[in-house]
């Protein structure tokens, strides 16, 4: 799914699901939910009028008032085709490069034989 949550001026892009409002109050987007009526929200964490981190959910007809006193609505809710990619990072084996390069050389003297 994809949102649009938007408040004017435009949004600054921060990350996947961060964004940044030129005041500098961070809005970050925890997931969706069924809102009034079975519409879809957005379950969004922000700092309210108390200034208190809290959790609100944000549906397309709502607004939510910010620390600040500045708003923030949304804008929409759709389905998207996404892809998703994870990096992964793991610590190399020691013995795995070890046995790697045994294997290339192997190979290596293999194709030597094999070429004549």
């Amino acid at each position: 799914m994809r949102t649009g949550i938007s408040e004017t001026p435009e949004l600054e892009h921060l990350g996947p699901h961060e964004q940044q409002i030129p005041v500098g109050e961070p809005v970050r987007l925890l997931g969706f939910t069924a809102g009034r009526g079975g519409m879809p929200a957005a379950v969004v964490r922000a700092r309210g009028p108390s200034r208190a981190d809290e959790v609100w959910t944000v549906g397309r007809d709502a607004e939510l008032v910010l620390a600040g006193g500045r708003t923030l609505q949304l804008e929409s809710i759709a389905r998207e085709p996404a892809i998703v990619l994870r990096t992964r990072e793991a610590p190399g084996n020691p013995w795995a490069l070890a046995a790697s390069l045994l294997m290339a050389a192997g190979v290596a003297l293999l194709w030597r034989k094999l070429a004549r």
